[in-house]
């Protein structure tokens, strides 16, 4: 039985007693510090080895705690990076249906992050880490990996922050099918096409009136009625106008947000 989530630190707590909340219910926290990267995530322990890090005896220089992913906890972490990760978010919820809502994390990225934290099921495989394999800014911790959890201070001078305390959702099986998959050879590069002259000229106006954000939204709309239009069509006779009512269903959820 999981423990409930009222012993989560908050941001305002002090790292040693968040590190005695973390161990007592057996997430083994380890120190983390600032790195050659500039980035506060680097472990200042042999976190891999140590089953449990000395209670409160945080070494100079940590900035954050740490806690271990996989292993008999079955931790498993979709980690949602900025505006990159919520729109290939988006396009898998379209396909495959919304994630259920878990014990989720707030990160320090300036552009928004968060850590979606699920519980793999003993009878699956553990997921291993890969970044951006499932979708460009979504990235996965799991055996052998960590994340870096509350009242820790990121680089960007914030704190992580649990913001949804629930407990533990199991990991959907088409969200650990994807983890799991092997990894895609990449494609060779398209063949060059001529194109007139005034076409670079073109170009770079309609370039110049989007901004990035705005060209990533259009790409995943693409991709999001792409996947609703194939499945439209492979579907089986008979089935056609109730998997067009449950393409057009998915796609109508984001239509308030002005995707």
């Amino acid at each position: 039985m999981m423990p409930p989530r009222t012993w989560l630190p908050t941001k305002h707590d002090r790292l040693a007693d968040a590190h005695r909340a973390y161990s007592d219910n057996g997430w083994r926290p380890f120190p983390v510090g600032t790195g050659p990267d500039k980035k506060n995530k680097t472990p200042l322990t042999k976190w891999t080895e140590t089953p449990q890090f000395p209670r409160c005896d945080l070494p100079a220089g940590t900035t954050g705690l740490g806690i271990p992913t996989g292993g008999a906890a079955r931790l498993v972490v979709l980690d949602v990076d900025g505006d990159d990760g919520r729109a290939s978010l988006a396009v898998l919820e379209v396909e495959h249906g919304r994630l259920p809502p878990t014990l989720t994390s707030r990160t320090g990225r300036v552009d928004g992050g968060e850590h979606r934290v699920f519980r793999c099921p003993d009878e699956l495989e553990l997921p291993r880490n890969s970044a951006s394999k499932i979708g460009q800014g979504l990235d996965v911790r799991g055996e052998g990996g960590y994340i870096v959890v509350a009242p820790s201070l990121h680089e960007t001078n914030t704190r992580y922050e649990w913001i949804d305390r629930r407990e533990l959702a199991e990991l959907p099986t088409w969200l650990h099918e994807l983890m799991t998959r092997p990894a895609k050879a990449p494609s060779p590069p398209p063949p060059r096409q001529q194109t007139l002259p005034t076409r670079p000229r073109q170009a770079a106006a309609r370039q110049a009136t989007t901004t990035p954000a705005e060209r990533r939204r259009e790409a995943w709309r693409s991709s999001a009625l792409e996947g609703a239009a194939r499945r439209v069509r492979e579907a089986p006779e008979g089935q056609r106008n109730h998997t067009l009512n449950v393409a057009a269903l998915g796609l109508g959820h984001y239509v308030p947000t002005g995707w």
